[in-house]
């Protein structure tokens, strides 16, 4: 490299600059369009390259002219045009300046590497315009003559510079992948939240020890930092009382560290203050400043937040493993601690059990990491404790109120010297020459004593007026002896007393000084001047002249008013706050909290409206926008009024526009608990309303938790039309919000019991248990913690204890509940203290398997438990042993132990199906094995007098036992459909609570046997726990979904009506041949007819079967229904009256599984369990002739052909079977062939043909089916039979000619499951496991279509259009799908609603709707039909019939009738379909898809059985409605126009709005509500005084005004009406304009 490269080579650093650069490696390829042509020469490509080069430069100084004067040389040195390929290459590789400089439209915001080596291509830029014009001015002879060297020389120069280029190139590339790796470690950085204004950078320096104080402690800090041996104790305690100087020291010694290079970080606590109170911020800030530091550390930290990247928000002792101990011990390894980490006053960190953790974690593991650490605090008990626990060998501990006096006063003399030679120099004053007089200033400072901070207050004070205040405070002697905090006190009452002199100051003046110093001292965090002065209602210059004579005590930011306003000292809260030493200048926290819950509200009053985030749209959830929540004094009344009015004495709120503020800062369940604290708070005991109001308000939040935390709109778009009419919440906002869908249920309702939903675990939680007090709820899961919650607000108390191995399965408080007992999958009990969430004993260990139940003696010594390897045990909790010999009796593990009150009888339920009781004393069993349940008892409990057991079971059943005899003490009760996880008792012993895996719980009266309210539920998985609290008010439960919700047990309401309908799954549906009634049959034993337009019951149940019903059938004239049952026996019903025409038809003798009716309806059909099938008189129900025998297993099908003749029947024994009916049945014989079963068919996997008359089989059996047959179908001539099997294939029968004939139709991959004929008999359609329909040609077997595609479980039903052009089809996923039966496409979306299989499908005689019968134990009716291509209404639209799906529906029936106007909807509109036809009130979702029919838009498809959809959405995943949990199952979908046997949920969707349509609301109507409300509730209950209610401001209601301001004044009503309360002392002034 030349002299003149190495002048000009650019720097190799890499700085950081704005985050513009690419993160892509930039492109060594020539840009597209610099492409030459033939006709070009490699010379005139080069210019063109650095002409385009030179037109995208202009941001490089000096860049474009030295291109410029390349280019013009060139142009005249022509003799390089030969060199055409050797400048192609160079201009290719010169243009890539190009795409550098595309990424930067200033120099100032380039890199400095970029700028020194563009500079760098400008110098050599004119060496080469230099070398060209050199040779053109040189005569022709010596151009001639040196023309090659010319050429030569000029090519290397051009190299050089491509060269340049390529370099620069790599550096970009390689600058940019170092940014994204600095990227991605600040990303992970980022995630530990460290607390950025905590550290020693955010400290003020002047706070620091005055130069020449403290000089021998700072010195002997210095040398301990130093100290090179292994011996040297790694944590220093420097504590002291208040004001002696702590936090000057910390900074001094973090000033001194840091100059060394020794500071691996600091964090300054500081009480009140957001995130510097917070113990569990202080190592996640720490470990981020080391990380900034330390390479080496930084390395291995990243790894760590790799792997967890959440590390930060972790407990404790997670926390110093993987944040302290894992990195540094990696990062530094056996090296000698040489860095420092400084936290300073531990005492104010909010949180006295984590501070006890933190400290506990650091002095353990301090031995074993490499590193060193500073506290400082008070000696307060929870941090001297953790000190004095611990070897002396591990720490130091300096006691800075114990040094020796003379030492300190003579460092305080010396501070008060120079503060006062400070003073005299900056404040002009009338100084004595000898002032200050050695003799004042020793006496100040014996005054001091011990406390920089008296030092420090005084001449504060003085500063003002020095000669005048310095003479006041050394005019009295200092007492020898007296209390430390007596010399402050005294200093502060100086310091108040001028400041409030009532011979100086007017009394408005004293009283909003100490309205200030309040507020100072009561805010959660201190606030900004400008802040303070609009929560206090205050100009900023009245605070500044008030705070004037106090700015010994109060920092007041000078001239900026965005500066924070804060006590300097912790020691003025204290004394102003105690009025034993306040006195006179005492100031109640209630009063400044009371105070500043008046300011929140008030706040909130006139700044919380409508959209308070601005959000655009309601299709999109609603991110962090927390930042658009302003001014900030906004969010802080939004955050801490709750805190304001628990800690005051009367409560004040508003509501819905709040709860937007806590939807856009992620912290809903926060919102439940602030409102859950105002609730308790005194005022509540005497205000009824208020009370009623919070607890509905409270409900709103806790039941529509999840539409609130997606999506803000949404609180007005899903949640607030969801909630129960009954709600004040309802009541209140209902009238003002038309444009939004409207919720009509049918039997089923919003639960108004859920007080709170706690989340905080992350699996399923398994236990649940609640302190004796009430207080407190313990909950465990298989995330392996417990945690224990505030019983009335939902906040965790404590740190999540740690320490199993495994699953939690059992948790239990003590009945003192000072200690929880838990059980788990790692075999061991564990006790905790409920205090400190610490361990009191070691493990208890014995058990060989699962611990799945624990719980305490009534006395508290003793724990018992029950385990998975058949034994309960009986431990001593002080010393952890056992106290008896296991017992032993159960032969399957044990799922549940309980023990009696006195404590003499335990009690435990088992996978044996039994209960048993044992003597506690001896451990033998005291009664015989109670044995009634079929299936595991999973839980048991004694009522509270010890005289009643109650268990619930795996058969869905609770019995009620005596606890002496053993025996049942009433009926079973029943009513759950999934196994009874867990019940319990409630105090009174009245009265019992279950929960099961059917997520409700279920509250009982174990009296009468009966349900006393309707089924809890909320819960979205099963739950497994459940427990009274000790009143018997609320009920606590834990679920899979891991979450514990509280709901409200007392028994204030009447619950829904439960609809007539079936309780059981629907086994069979049928339509009648007209198509006006749907018939159901169930295994709930009974038959239900139906209207399949209004859904009504058209007669009363049909009740006589003793079992399930398993098939149903109309006769040919619709006058009649067959039905057979699980009872073995055939009735035959008027379908008209409902009343049963004959008697039972009896002659089977095992469960009939199919009815069938000849085409005359003269005769019925039956198949059994039995393996025959029967013929009976349909009008006499005789038999006709001896039962059909041949099959060898059970028959599941029968089938008449079309003209009556035939008979075909399917068995389990894999054949179908024909039968000849046209002779007289007397004669008929025994027809014999079969050798196994088949559904549809028979299972010996053949089908036989027999003449009725002689007995004679016709032809041989069929076969070929290799295993079972699932169904068979006729053709409608009754010419083919078509059946579908087991063994994966359809066979296609010809009952005329020889069995040979049948064809295989294979193509499906599982079994066949059903099959069925196309109207004209052309086609078989047939459905299968593998989840397929497939289509074939009857007469050639061959697939006619691609498989049908679209279900995503097994296909159960099929069924073709009476016109054969669609296909509908049910599936074990719920769903029902129709199909284009000629091209094999979907026509609709997928029908839903079913919870469970559809195990039937059917099309009304006119094709226009589809009928649906489930396990979930309800029909469904759905519209088939498809909308014009103009998207107008369908021809169903206006079916009068429809019109009823919109209305309420009828108490007797639970039916719909024709609706009329709501009571929350004023003007209704003409209603017909549920769901739009039309597009106008979605517009925004018009260009979304090219789905013709509105209603195929929307999908509200089932996640799955268990958990459904919570959301319907749009084409694109729009948010367009949330459902609540309880609706999800019942909810009519687009299409569905009926639900049958079961609550239903309907929705009018045709004012809904949503969007960036937020005109959904009616401004004006609120604003009138609201001010309705305001002058009821102030001139019914007298308690405001009204003043100022004139009308100056009256124009602000004008029309025409926005609706903003509408809604500002509406809340403000609202607040006003809602919280209205009477201030202690003083009338409260209401200012409502335009109010007369």
């Amino acid at each position: 490299m030349s002299s003149s490269e190495e002048e000009h080579e650019p720097a190799r650093r890499m700085e950081s600059t704005h985050l513009e650069e690419s993160s892509a490696a930039l492109p060594l390829m020539a840009s597209p369009n610099l492409r030459t042509t033939l006709k070009e020469t490699g010379w005139s490509v080069l210019k063109g390259v650095l002409k385009a080069v030179k037109d995208n430069c202009g941001q490089v100084p000096g860049l474009p002219v030295a291109l410029s004067g390349v280019i013009a040389v060139m142009d005249m040195w022509d003799d390089a045009d030969e060199a055409q390929s050797k400048y192609n290459e160079i201009a290719h590789n010169i243009s890539a300046i190009i795409a550098i400089l595309a990424q930067y439209n200033s120099v100032d915001v380039m890199p400095q590497f970029m700028v020194h080596r563009l500079n760098w291509i400008s110098h050599q830029l004119k060496d080469i315009e230099e070398a060209i014009k050199m040779k053109t001015q040189r005569n022709l002879l010596n151009r001639m003559v040196e023309a090659s060297g010319d050429k030569d020389k000029v090519e290397t120069l051009f190299r050089h510079l491509v060269g340049t280029v390529e370099y620069l190139q790599l550096e970009c590339n390689l600058f940019t992948a170092d940014k994204v790796d600095k990227l991605y470690a600040q990303n992970l950085l980022d995630k530990l939240s460290e607390s950025r204004n905590a550290s020693i950078e955010s400290q003020n320096p002047d706070s620091a020890c005055m130069s020449g104080t403290r000089v021998q402690l700072l010195d002997d800090l210095n040398g301990w930092a130093r100290d090179p041996s292994p011996r040297c104790r790694r944590i220093f305690w420097l504590n002291g009382m208040a004001g002696t100087g702590k936090s000057a020291i910390a900074r001094s010694f973090c000033y001194n560290l840091h100059d060394r290079g020794m500071l691996a970080g600091s964090f300054f606590c500081s009480r009140g203050v957001a995130g510097r109170d917070d113990v569990k911020r202080i190592l996640p800030t720490l470990a981020s400043s080391l990380a900034h530091q330390s390479p080496a550390y930084r390395t291995a930290l990243l790894r760590v937040l790799e792997q967890h990247p959440n590390a930060g928000h972790d407990n404790i002792e997670l926390q110093v493993e993987r944040l302290i101990k894992e990195p540094l011990s990696y990062a530094f390894k056996n090296k000698p601690p040489m860095l420092v980490f400084v936290i300073d006053a531990l005492d104010e960190c909010s949180d006295a059990g984590a501070t006890e953790s933190v400290l506990e974690e650091l002095i353990d593991a301090s031995v074993d990491i490499p590193i060193r650490f500073f506290l400082t605090s008070r000696p307060e008990s929870h941090i001297r404790t953790q000190f004095e626990s611990r070897h002396p060998n591990i720490h130091l501990v300096l006691r800075l109120h114990e040094i020796e006096q003379d030492l300190v006063q003579e460092d305080i003399s010396l501070y008060i010297d120079n503060r006062l030679l400070q003073i005299r120099q900056r404040t002009p004053d009338n100084y004595p020459n000898d002032w200050p007089s050695r003799a004042d200033v020793t006496a100040l400072t014996h005054r001091a004593g011990l406390l920089f901070i008296y030092a420090f207050t005084a001449l504060e004070y003085i500063k003002k007026h020095p000669v005048k205040r310095f003479k006041i405070i050394t005019s009295t002697t200092a007492i020898v002896g007296q209390p430390m905090n007596i010399r402050i006190d005294e200093m502060y009452a100086v310091i108040l007393g001028r400041a409030m002199d009532r011979n100086e100051c007017e009394e408005d003046d004293i009283l909003a000084t100490r309205q200030i110093i309040a507020a100072i001292l009561t805010v959660r965090e201190p606030q900004r001047l400008c802040d303070l002065a609009e929560l206090t209602n205050m100009p900023v210059t009245q605070i500044r002249n008030l705070l004037d004579d106090l700015h010994a005590v109060v920092h007041v930011p000078s001239l900026d008013d965005n500066g924070v306003v804060s006590t300097f000292h912790a020691s003025f809260g204290d004394y102003m706050t105690t009025s034993t030493r306040s006195k006179e200048f005492y100031i109640d926290p209630r009063i400044g909290h009371h105070d500043l819950a008046n300011s929140c509200i008030r706040v909130m009053d006139s700044k919380l409206h409508f959209n308070m985030l601005q959000t655009p749209t309601s299709y999109e959830p609603t991110t962090d926008r927390a930042s658009s929540i302003t001014p900030t004094y906004l969010l802080y009344a939004c955050l801490y009024w709750s805190h304001h009015l628990c800690l005051a004495s009367q409560p004040e709120q508003v509501f819905l526009f709040w709860v937007e503020v806590f939807s856009a800062i992620g912290q809903v369940q926060a919102a439940s608990s602030l409102i859950m604290k105002a609730s308790t708070a005194d005022m509540m005991k005497n205000n009824q309303e208020l009370t009623a109001l919070l607890r509905d308000a409270n409900e709103f939040i806790v039941s529509c938790r999840e539409a609130i935390e997606t999506s803000a709109p949404h609180i007005y778009l899903s949640a607030l039309p969801s909630i129960s009419p009954t709600s004040r919440i309802a009541q209140a906002y209902w009238p003002e919000f038309h444009n939004t869908a409207t919720f009509h249920p049918r039997g089923i309702g919003r639960h108004r019991n859920t007080l709170l939903h706690i989340k905080g675990h992350t699996s399923w939680v398994t236990s649940v248990s609640v302190s004796s007090d009430g207080t407190r709820i313990a909950s465990g899961s298989i995330d392996r913690t417990i945690r224990v919650w505030d019983a009335r607000t939902g906040e965790e108390v404590t740190k999540p204890l740690t320490g199993h191995t495994g699953w939690v399965y059992s948790v239990a408080f003590s009945p003192d509940g000072t200690h929880i007992t838990s059980g788990s999958d790692d075999k061991t009990i564990r006790i905790w203290d409920a205090r400190t969430a610490e361990e009191v004993v070691k493990p208890l260990t014995g058990h060989g398997d699962i611990v799945q139940s624990v719980v305490f003696s009534p006395d508290g010594t003793c724990v018992i438990s029950g385990s998975s390897d058949c034994t309960i045990r009986v431990w001593d909790v002080r010393t952890g042993r056992e106290v008896m010999e296991p017992l032993a009796g159960h032969t399957r593990m044990i799922t549940s132990v309980a023990i009696s009150p006195d404590g003499t009888r335990i009690a435990s339920g088992s996978g044996d199906r039994t209960v048993r009781v044992w003597d506690m004393a001896t451990g033998k069993e005291v009664t015989e094995p109670l044995k009634v349940h079929d299936n595991w008892v999973r839980s048991v409990v004694f009522s509270l007098d010890g005289s009643k057991i109650i268990s619930g079971s795996d058969d869905h059943t609770i019995r009620l036992w005596d606890a002496k005899t053993a025996e049942p003490r009433a009926e079973t009760l029943t009513g759950h459909t999934g196994w009874v996880n867990s019940v319990a008792f409630a105090p009174d012993g009245i009265y019992i609570a279950s929960g099961s895996n059917d997520q409700s719980i279920r509250m009982w009266n174990t009296r009468t046997g009966q349900e006393v309210m309707e089924p809890l539920t909320g819960h979205t998985r099963s739950v497994t726990s459940v427990v009274f609290l000790p009143d018997g008010t609320q009920i606590v439960s834990g679920s899979n979904d891991g979450t514990i919700r509280v709901w409200d047990a007392r028994l204030d309401e009447e619950a829904i009506k439960p609809l007539p309908g079936h309780t059981d799954s629907v086994n069979s549906v049928a339509f009648s041949p007209d198509g006006s009634r749907v018939a159901s049959g169930s295994s709930d034993g009974t038959i239900r007819i139906w209207d399949s337009r209004t859904g009504e019951q058209v007669v009363k149940p049909l009740t006589g079967h003793e079992g399930r019903i398993r098939s149903i059938a109309f006769s040919p004239d619709g006058t009649q229904l067959a039905s057979g049952s699980d009872d073995k026996t055939v009735r035959l019903w008027d379908a008209v009256t409902g009343v049963e025409v004959t008697k039972p038809l009896t002659g089977h003798t095992g469960t009939v599984y199919s009815v069938a009716f000849s085409s005359d309806g003269s005769q019925i059909a039956s198949g059994s369990d039995d393996c025959t099938i029967c013929l009976w008189n349909a009008a006499t129900g005789e038999e006709v002739g001896e039962p059909l025998t041949g099959h060898e297993e059970r028959v599941w099908s029968v089938a008449f052909s079309p003209n009556g003749s035939l008979i075909a029947s399917g068995s389990a024994d894999k054949t179908i079977r024909i039968w000849d009916t046209r002779a007289d049945a007397e004669g008929a014989k025994l027809l014999r062939g079969h050798m196994d079963d088949i559904a549809s068919g028979s299972d010996d996997c053949t089908i036989c043909l027999w003449n009725a008359a002689t007995g004679e089989e016709v032809g041989e059996p069929l076969t070929g089916h290799e295993e079972r047959v699932w169904s068979v179908a006729f053709s409608p001539n009754g010419s083919l039979i078509a059946s579908g099997s087991a063994d994966k294939t359809i066979r296609i029968w010809d009952t005329r000619a020889d069995a040979e004939g049948a064809k295989l139709l294979r193509g499906h991959m599982d079994d066949v499951y059903t099959v069925a004929f196309s109207a004209d008999g052309t086609r078989v359609v047939s459905g299968s496991s593998d989840g397929s329909i497939r289509i074939w040609d009857a007469s050639t077997g061959t697939e006619t279509l691609k498989p049908l595609k679209g279900h995503q479980g097994a296909i159960f039903s099929v069924a073709v259009s009476p016109d054969g052009t669609r296909i509908a089809s049910g599936a074990s996923n719920g769903t029902i799908c129709i199909w284009d039966a000629r091209t094999g496409k979907e026509v609709i979306a997928p029908l839903t609603g079913h919870g469970d299989s559809v195990r039937s499908v059917a099309f009304s005689p006119d094709g226009t709707r589809i009928a649906s019968g489930s396990d979930d134990g309800t029909v469904r009716i759905f519209d088939a039909t498809i909308a014009d291509p103009d998207e107008s209404c369908s021809r169903r639209e206006a079916d009068t019939h429809r019109q009823v799906l919109d209305s309420q529906p009828s108490p007797a029936t639970g039916a719909y009738t024709h609706p009329g106007a709501s009571e929350h909807d004023p003007s209704p509109l003409p209603i017909q379909s549920p769901w739009p036809t039309h597009l106008t009130n979605l517009r925004h979702l018009k260009n979304a898809t090219s789905t013709q029919d509105p209603r195929d838009m929307f999908s509200f498809a089932l996640d799955s059985l268990d958990e459904p959809e919570r959301w319907i959405k749009g084409p694109r995943g729009e948010l367009i409605l949330w459902i609540p949990p309880e609706y999800r199952h019942c909810l009519y979908g687009p299409r569905n126009t009926l639900v049958i046997g079961t609550g239903a949920v309907s929705l009018n969707m045709h004012r809904y709005l949503s969007g960036t349509d937020h005109h959904f609301y009616d401004a004006e109507g609120l604003l009138g509500l609201y001010y309705d409300h305001l002058i009821r509730y102030i001139r019914g209950r007298g308690l405001l005084s009204v003043t100022d209610m004139g009308s100056s401001s009256r124009g602000r209601l004008a029309r025409g005004d926005d609706d903003i301001q509408h809604t500002l004044l509406a809340a403000r009503a609202l607040t006003t009406f809602i919280a209205g309360t009477q201030r202690q002392g003083r009338a409260v002034n209401v200012d409502m304009p335009g109010v007369d």
